[in-house]
């Protein structure tokens, strides 16, 4: 990601592959009148706070991405804490930022846990880890997948969405 200098001395971001949420950022802040390969030297001093926080929110997520999106030599996803978040956000129908928020709502409760008991299968990590990954202390972890082991017992539902996540890993539950 590069932000430019145009003609007329106004910053222009320039990103080469873009996921669909940046590239559209991208698209609203393109101009037409830029040259075709802008000079290195001309790199833009001034850009707005608003606009360099965004970039760097949006950079710090696409590397996050990148880390959790690391595959093993098999085809299966190598289990990180991040990745067992994504995991089970996408199959829970929820965000990751939902997961990780303050929210009480039995869905997202029901969400987070079972994030928290994938990540402590999957991925190896303490429980004070995943604890910090979630923004919480280990005891919460705790309960949570203890939740999580008594909802897989009483919830077929449940169980199916959690062995179907962790047949994303190696990891026999």
């Amino acid at each position: 990601m590069r932000c430019f200098e145009n003609r007329d001395g106004g910053a222009v971001l320039s990103v080469d592959t873009l996921p669909p949420h940046v590239a559209a950022i991208s698209a609203m802040m393109k101009r037409t009148d830029l040259p075709t390969t802008p000079a290195p030297h001309k790199i833009a001093t001034i850009v707005s706070p608003e606009l360099e926080a965004m970039i760097t929110r949006i950079v710090r997520e696409q590397l996050d991405l990148a880390k959790m999106e690391a595959v093993t030599p098999r085809g299966r996803y190598a289990p990180t804490i991040a990745l067992c978040i994504r995991l089970t956000a996408e199959e829970f129908g929820r965000t990751v930022k939902g997961i990780l928020g303050d929210g009480r709502q039995a869905k997202i409760v029901e969400a987070r846990h079972a994030a928290m008991w994938l990540a402590f299968k999957a991925s190896g990590q303490s429980v004070s880890e995943i604890g910090r990954r979630f923004g919480r202390d280990h005891s919460t972890v705790l309960h949570g997948i203890a939740h999580a082991e008594k909802l897989r017992a009483a919830d077929v539902d449940f169980a199916d969405l959690t062995t179907a996540l962790i047949g994303n890993f190696k990891v026999v539950v």
